[in-house]
């Protein structure tokens, strides 16, 4: 009898650890999934971007794709950085400073690396004008001497405006209003505005 009772103990401690460990594999498999899903929109963002520079690096004169191979090398400067997306764009300081509301001036000084540490909101504001890629913005951003650390609240829409500047500019509509749509932003939101541009 008392051989009886103990397999019957076992049997329901076996039945409750294995229930336990089908809702353990369950709870993991449903992980599992849901990091996938998360990888797979990760990598799908991924490929749009590089498919973007790609597509820029095609587009390029042969002068200016030398240019940009050299781009990583220690040379580098915002100045040439922002000449190089200028001429790629064909754009010229004085659209530059209109599409901006920064001044001409400034604009120009910053082409030629007379201004060593220039404002973070008109750096921004000029990548923003100028829709550059996700990275190209960080690298000018990091050019300026700066880093987007996303712990106020001003950069973090800073963030955002230049990680999603073909939403920015679907939601401006004309490429002139970008700089201004992000101005109106941020005054919602209680920050200060990249530029006098409204």
């Amino acid at each position: 009898m008392i051989r009886l009772r103990e397999k019957i103990a076992i049997k329901i401690k076996s039945k409750k650890a294995l229930h336990q460990i089908d809702k353990e594999l369950t709870r993991r498999l449903r992980e599992l999934q849901s990091k996938k899903i998360k990888k797979v929109y990760a990598n799908k963002a991924k490929i749009r971007v590089r498919e973007r520079q790609v597509k820029s690096f095609r587009n390029m004169n042969p002068t200016n794709a030398v240019f940009y191979l050299g781009a990583s090398r220690h040379g580098m400067t915002l100045g040439k950085k922002l000449k190089f997306h200028m001429s790629e764009l064909k754009i010229t300081v004085e659209e530059l400073s209109e599409i901006t509301g920064i001044g001409s001036k400034r604009i120009q000084d910053i082409r030629n690396d007379k201004v060593t540490h220039p404002d973070l909101k008109r750096v921004i504001a000029i990548c923003i004008a100028l829709e550059l890629v996700y990275s190209d913005s960080l690298k000018m951003v990091s050019l300026a001497g700066y880093n987007l650390r996303c712990e106020k609240k001003d950069e973090m829409l800073y963030d955002y405006f230049i990680s999603h500047i073909d939403d920015v500019a679907d939601a401006a509509g004309d490429d002139t209003y970008l700089v201004a749509l992000c101005n109106q932003k941020l005054i919602e939101f209680d920050c200060k505005p990249l530029t006098n541009l409204i």
